[in-house]
């Protein structure tokens, strides 16, 4: 049995705030407990045109998933129902989760190009789990800490093998720790090869600082943690008292948050409630005397763009946004870094004068080989149609009939015996 829950609402914010290269936010993904006799599977996003009294964006919790076991089928039915009900979440660009298996496994399977993030806070406890089933604790224990996750000496952070910013970096670091791992401890070998066999390669492909850049946490890149959907597990528990709710309890009860969290949204933009409407979207904003000034057809469309609105695209505000990079003839230009302005990306013109190249620390070129960068370039140059109609012709779509089949199984449609 699987139930899941969206509004149409959540899906559009998904695909507003989630698959905007230059301005995005991490969709999270993490399963709860104690609400009855099956699983609560929640996702979370952050809304970008709101803030919250800490000039931070507030959290708001996306589509949930109600199943009664953790295989892979389960949670399947989460990502693939986002798409189907929103076609365009194919271009989300990033998740992040707590590495269950069968979880992440269903998302890559519908988000194929998406970037996964591991959260470091759960994998940390496990490295200490297994630290102290060897019976390494204590100054010895955080020594191992201090070398895989780095440690924080005041304003400077002395990196670990989660910060090499490349897979060999961080094959050669590990390869270096492995004496000093062995000498430290009488099972540092045998924690060498625990950690060389289950953790190297998640670390790798999940959580090494180049990934984290490439998914806006900055840089130097902060690490990733899912403490916003533990936020929305706490709201979601706190009210239930611990409960042992029905499903259709429970289905009320997330309907509860998700109605009352829409109006926070709505008073923000009349300046009342929690949140207000950031800078860059006051145009949607009004006063609330103004606002019960208009008619309803006004109320209507004010209510309507807000909730449908796009994160804005600045690249192209400015003219100082992209420079020509000197010596390129042309060919380089230099663009706007939105989460690291002291680097920016880098586009060039290869093979013909309308294909246009992003760097590889862009994720949106990376996983669709088109990118607001790029795009901007394009129009700077008044060739945007030209390179939209090279990227139509050479760039061809998933295959989302293979998509649909991938890790499905081989007497799917055929009847049981």
């Amino acid at each position: 049995m699987t139930v899941f829950l969206s509004t149409k609402q959540q899906l559009t914010d998904i695909e507003r705030f989630c698959t905007n290269a230059e301005h995005f936010s991490v969709l999270g993904v993490d399963a709860t407990f104690n609400v009855g006799k099956y699983f609560l599977t929640l996702t979370t996003y952050k809304h970008l045109m709101l803030l919250t009294k800490k000039n931070t964006h507030p959290v708001f919790i996306g589509p949930a998933l109600i199943h009664q076991r953790r295989l892979f089928d389960s949670y399947f039915s989460l990502p693939s129902n986002m798409i189907k009900y929103n076609p365009n979440l194919q271009g989300l660009l990033v998740y992040g989760s707590d590495g269950e298996q069968n979880l992440s496994d269903a998302f890559d399977s519908c988000f194929p190009k998406s970037k996964h993030l591991l959260c470091d806070i759960h994998m940390k406890d496990n490295i200490k789990r297994k630290l102290c089933n060897l019976g390494i604790n204590g100054k010895e224990a955080q020594e191992f800490l201090k070398d895989i996750f780095g440690k924080q000496v005041q304003t400077q952070k002395i990196p670990g093998l989660v910060d090499c910013f490349n897979s060999q970096e961080f094959d050669n670091r590990l390869e270096y720790f492995r004496p000093i791992w062995s000498a430290r401890h009488s099972n540092g070998e045998e924690f060498y090869h625990y950690f060389l066999t289950y953790k190297a390669d998640l670390i790798k492909n999940c959580m090494t600082a180049d990934l984290r850049a490439m998914c806006g946490l900055g840089y130097p890149p902060s690490m990733y943690n899912q403490n916003a959907n533990e936020c929305a597990n706490s709201v979601v528990k706190r009210d239930l008292k611990l409960e042992k709710l029905s499903v259709q309890d429970c289905v009320e009860h997330i309907q509860n948050i998700i109605q009352r969290q829409h109006d926070e949204a709505r008073l923000a933009v009349l300046g009342r409630g929690e949140y207000t409407v950031s800078e860059d979207y006051k145009e949607y904003a009004v006063p609330e005397e103004k606002y019960y000034q208009m008619t309803k057809q006004q109320k209507i469309r004010l209510e309507n763009n807000f909730f449908t609105a796009r994160t804005a695209s600045s690249l192209l505000k400015l003219e100082e946004n992209i420079a020509v990079a000197p010596g390129s003839d042309g060919k380089l230009f230099f663009v706007l870094n939105s989460f690291h302005k002291a680097t920016p990306h880098q586009v060039s013109i290869s093979g013909n004068q309308w294909q246009y190249v992003c760097d590889s620390n862009c994720i949106k070129w990376v996983t669709h080989k088109i990118c607001p960068h790029t795009v901007a370039v394009a129009e700077h140059q008044h060739k945007l149609q030209n390179f939209l109609d090279w990227f139509n012709a050479k760039c061809r779509p998933p295959k989302y009939t293979a998509l649909a089949n991938f890790n499905m199984p081989a007497s799917r449609g055929k009847k049981s015996n």
